[in-house]
């Protein structure tokens, strides 16, 4: 597959995983929700960003 291709659809995938966990966390009013949508929101951009720059092919 295509590797730009690859990228608009990593892209895809973290910003759908982010509105979803974004829309839980806006509308359960819960702290510690809170806390775990944004550590896995972290953790998914941080790992999203180290198999940039590394270049890994999935």
């Amino acid at each position: 597959m295509d590797k730009g291709l690859n990228l608009v659809l990593a892209l895809l995938a973290f910003g759908l995983l982010a509105a979803s966990i974004g829309i839980l966390i806006v509308n359960v009013n819960a702290w510690d929700l809170r806390i775990v949508g944004l550590m896995a929101i972290t953790a998914c951009a941080f790992d999203f960003y180290r198999s940039i720059r590394r270049n890994e092919q999935h």
